[in-house]
This record gives C-alpha cells, structure tokens and sequence, in this order.
C-alpha cells in the first residue's frame, strides 16, 4: 500500500474513523468486539461485527435529526448485543 493506506484512525468521541468506515469498540460478555459500519443521513446504517460473525443492517427515514450515533451509541449495545449469543 502507498502513503495513503499507512493513514492511521482518527478517532472522534467513541469513534474511529478512516479507510472510508467508522469503528467503534462495544463491551460484550468478557471481552471486547470491534465493529465497523458506514452509516446514512437518516438512520441508515450497515454495521459488521467479525468476532460475532454479526452484520446488522438498518433503514430509517429520519433525516435531518439531530440525534446522531443513537442507533450506534445506544440500541447495538443495549439490544441487539444483549440478544447474540456470540457462540460460534
């Protein structure tokens, strides 16, 4: 890879951003998962989880909200991980 593909994760609250995809790390059983997603204006949202062998995929039309990361920041960790039984 070139220059370009050396570019390290800029990180932004929880988040990290870079190679053209967020990440965010999640608290799961005893260890923790790393996600990567790409979301949309509106809710949209395709979200892999690879230790899982998890891909969560959401459409919404709220667009303009101003509540951003919800779906990230709140209802994986709150629901959907909760609900995964994580065994292979």
């Amino acid at each position: 890879m070139g220059a370009a593909g050396n570019i390290p994760l800029e990180k932004l609250r929880k988040l990290q951003y870079g190679y053209l995809w967020w990440s965010i790390a999640y608290p799961y059983k005893d260890k923790t998962v790393r996600a990567f997603f790409a979301g949309g204006n509106g809710g949209q949202l395709v979200m892999g989880i690879p230790d899982l062998g998890l891909v969560v995929a959401i459409y919404a039309g709220n667009y303009s909200d101003p509540v951003l990361y919800k779906i990230q920041e709140e209802l994986v960790p709150q629901y959907i991980l909760p609900a995964v039984d994580g065994e292979k």
